[in-house]
C-alpha cells in the first residue's frame, strides 16, 4: 500500500512538472528563433558594408587609372569642340529661316571662331545685304589662310556687290584684284573666278569696250570649260552688241539649238539680219513663239520706233505695260509710239512715268518731246511738259540698282 502510493505521488510529481516547463521551453524556443533571425540579418548587413567598401576601394583605383582620365579629358575636350558646332548649326537653322540677325548675335558671340563659324557669319551678312561686314568677316578669314580659293572668291563676291550697292569704283579694283589673285594661284576655281569677272563686267554694258571684254570672257568661258547653256546664250547677246553680225547668226543658232525657250535668243538673232524685211519677219516669228515675254514685246516695239512706224510699234508696248506696268522702257514705248502718232496730250503722262522711274534713261527724250512741241507751236503743252521734267528732275529717285 506504501509502495502504490508512494509511486502514485512520485507519477503525479512529474506529471505536474512536464506540464509547467513545455510552454516555458516553447516560449524559449521562440525567443532563440528571433535571436537566430537578428543574428543572421546582422551579419548580412556586415557582409553588404564590407562589398560596399572593396567596390568603392575598385572605383577609386580605377578613377585614378591613366586611361580613365585620358578618356575623360578627350570627352571635355570634345564636349568644348561640340559646343560651337552646335552653334553654327543653329545658326544656319536661323539663316535657313531668314533670322539673320540671330544668326550674326549667336556667331559674333564666339570667343574662338572657327573658319566654318566666319564663313556662317559672312553669309548671314550677305543675306541682310551688310557688305562692308561681310568683307570684314571675310578679310578675317583670308588673313588665316591667304591662298584658300574660296575665301578669295567670297571676298570678291562681297566686293562685287558692294561696287553695286555703292557706284565706287574703289570696290571694283578691289574685286578684279581678288579674282586675279584666285586665276594666279588656283585652278581649281579659275571657271567661277571667271563668271565672278563677268558679273562684274555686265554691271556696266555702256561702252564697247567693256562689251568686247565681255566676248573674250565668253570665248574663254567656252574654250576652257565647255559649251553650256549660258554661255551660249550671252556669247549669241554680245557678238550682237559688238556688232559681230556674222557670227551672232552662227551663235544665236547653236544658242536656240542648246535653250529653244530663251527668247533673247531669237531676238538677237533676228536683229543681226541684213534686211529690214528679214529682221521683222523674224521678229514676228518670237512674238508668236513668246507672246507673254516682256523682252520681247519691248525689242520689236522699239524695232517698229527705229523705222518710225509708230503705229505698229503701239499695240506691242500697250502688251508690254500688262505684262509689266513699271516697265520705264514700256512707258517711253508708248508715251513716243503716241505722240509721234499725233497724240502728244495722252502721251505725256507716259512721258512723266518713263522719267519717274528711270530718270538717268528717260530724261532726255522727255525733253526732245518738249522741244518738238515748241517747234510746233504748241507752247502750252509744252509748258505742262516742262513742269513734268522738272518735276522728274528734282523728285525722282535714281534708277534702281540691278539685281545683285
Amino acid at each position: 500500500m506504501n509502495v502504490c502510493y508512494h509511486f502514485f505521488i512520485i507519477c503525479s510529481f512529474f506529471v505536474w512538472v512536464m506540464l509547467t516547463t513545455v510552454p516555458l521551453l516553447k516560449v524559449h524556443t521562440a525567443q532563440a528563433q528571433q535571436i537566430s533571425k537578428k543574428i543572421k540579418k546582422e551579419n548580412k548587413a556586415v557582409i553588404i558594408k564590407k562589398k560596399q567598401k572593396k567596390n568603392i576601394k575598385k572605383t577609386n583605383s580605377s578613377i585614378d587609372s591613366p586611361i580613365i582620365e585620358t578618356l575623360t579629358n578627350e570627352l571635355d575636350f570634345l564636349n568644348k569642340k561640340l559646343a560651337p558646332r552646335l552653334r553654327e548649326k543653329e545658326a544656319i537653322d536661323y539663316i535657313k529661316n531668314s533670322k539673320n540677325n540671330k544668326a550674326i548675335d549667336l556667331l559674333e558671340s564666339l570667343e574662338d571662331s572657327s573658319a566654318r563659324s566666319l564663313l556662317i557669319l559672312a553669309q548671314a551678312y550677305e543675306n541682310k545685304g551688310d557688305y562692308e561686314n561681310q568683307i570684314r568677316v571675310l578679310k578675317q578669314l583670308v588673313k588665316k589662310n591667304k591662298k584658300n580659293g574660296l575665301y578669295l572668291l567670297e571676298l570678291a563676291k562681297g566686293f562685287r556687290k558692294l561696287y553695286f550697292k555703292t557706284g565706287l569704283f574703289k570696290y571694283r579694283e578691289e574685286a578684279i584684284t581678288h579674282i586675279n589673285h584666285i586665276l594666279k594661284l588656283h585652278k581649281k576655281y579659275h571657271e567661277k573666278a571667271h563668271l565672278e569677272m563677268l558679273n562684274l563686267l555686265k554691271y556696266k554694258e555702256d561702252s564697247e569696250e567693256t562689251n568686247y571684254a565681255i566676248l573674250k570672257l565668253l570665248q574663254t568661258l567656252i574654250r576652257e570649260f565647255g559649251v553650256k547653256r549660258t554661255y551660249v546664250k550671252d556669247i549669241c547677246k554680245y557678238f550682237y552688241l559688238n556688232k559681230f553680225y556674222n557670227q551672232s547668226l552662227s551663235g544665236c543658232k547653236k544658242a536656240m539649238k542648246y535653250d529653244p525657250k530663251e527668247p533673247s535668243n531669237y531676238i538677237y538673232y533676228a536683229l543681226s539680219m541684213e534686211e529690214t524685211e528679214e529682221i521683222e519677219e523674224n521678229l514676228k516669228k518670237a512674238v508668236r513663239k513668246f507672246p507673254k515675254s516682256l523682252f520681247v514685246r519691248l525689242s520689236i516695239g522699239q524695232f517698229f520706233i527705229t523705222q518710225k512706224d509708230y503705229k505698229s510699234a503701239l499695240p506691242h508696248f500697250n502688251k508690254a505695260l500688262k505684262i509689266k506696268s513699271n516697265s520705264a522702257e514700256g512707258q517711253m514705248g508708248l508715251a513716243q509710239s503716241l505722240f509721234y502718232n499725233g497724240k502728244e496730250k495722252t502721251s505725256y503722262k507716259h512721258f512723266l512715268k518713263a522719267c519717274m522711274l528711270d530718270k538717268p534713261q528717260m530724261l532726255w527724250p522727255f525733253k526732245q518731246a518738249k522741244s518738238i512741241l515748241n517747234q510746233k507751236s504748241k507752247f502750252k503743252l509744252a509748258g505742262t511738259f516742262e513742269k513734268g521734267i522738272t518735276r522728274c528732275f528734282l523728285r525722282a529717285p535714281k534708277k534702281t540698282v540691278k539685281n545683285i
